[in-house]
């Protein structure tokens, strides 16, 4: 936004199959804007590119909603 980096996220990847989300993040004050999806987004394009079969990922429980809106479950 702007210039400024508003959120992070990487992708580790763990093997030849799986992938962890690692590190995502988004400045309070740009969050709601679509800056956590886009980067959801954009790791889960490069663990395509990778071949990986499986995106895992550890979240705070107040996270839990946003990741479950992209499809991901808790286990």
């Amino acid at each position: 936004v702007g210039g400024d980096a508003v959120g992070t996220a990487r992708l580790f990847v763990v093997d030849a199959a799986q992938g962890k989300a690692q590190r995502v993040a988004v400045r309070k004050s740009d969050r709601g804007r679509g800056v956590g999806r886009a980067l959801m987004q954009a790791l889960e394009r490069e663990a395509r590119q990778r071949h990986l079969s499986e995106i895992v990922l550890g979240a705070q429980l107040g996270a839990l909603p946003f990741y479950a809106r992209l499809g991901y479950s808790a286990y």
